[in-house]
């Protein structure tokens, strides 16, 4: 259990350091457009998390929004391949439909991540309460 919770403490604290690492190195190497790469950063680190837990993680420590967040995710890859497809191709409208998604994906981006980020910090704390629970017990 404490290993489990060793887990989730750097499943939560990568998030943090993924919006704060962009900004630090593009500050220190004198590139401030770095900052906007957080959105990559960040959603990287969730999305390998979201894997990571998806397959690792027993369905007692899941936080009870992250189905949902999966879900959402998977609709918004889904809508991104067909994006990807529209940009490649030469139709009307398609330049319209990759450029909506991208305003999209720009609010939607930090609303994902900080929901991502509450469920990482619920299902850490739950895992705390219980070791420290347990430890009492003993």
């Amino acid at each position: 259990m404490k290993e489990l919770l060793i887990l989730k403490r750097i499943d939560f604290w990568l998030q943090p350091i993924a919006i704060i690492a962009p900004m630090i190195i593009g500050a220190i190497i004198n590139e401030p457009w770095l900052a906007l790469c957080i959105h990559f950063s960040l959603g990287g680190v969730q999305v390998i998390s979201c894997l990571l837990n998806r397959f690792f993680l027993q369905d007692d420590y899941r936080a009870g929004s992250r189905g949902l967040y999966e879900i959402v995710l998977l609709i918004f890859a889904i809508i991104g391949v067909f994006a990807l497809i529209a940009a490649n191709g030469k139709g009307s409208g398609s330049e319209d439909f990759v450029i909506m998604y991208l305003l999209v994906m720009l609010v939607a981006g930090i609303v994902m991540g900080i929901w991502y980020m509450n469920m990482s910090y619920s299902e850490m704390d739950y895992v705390e309460k219980l070791v420290k629970r347990h430890e009492l017990i003993k």
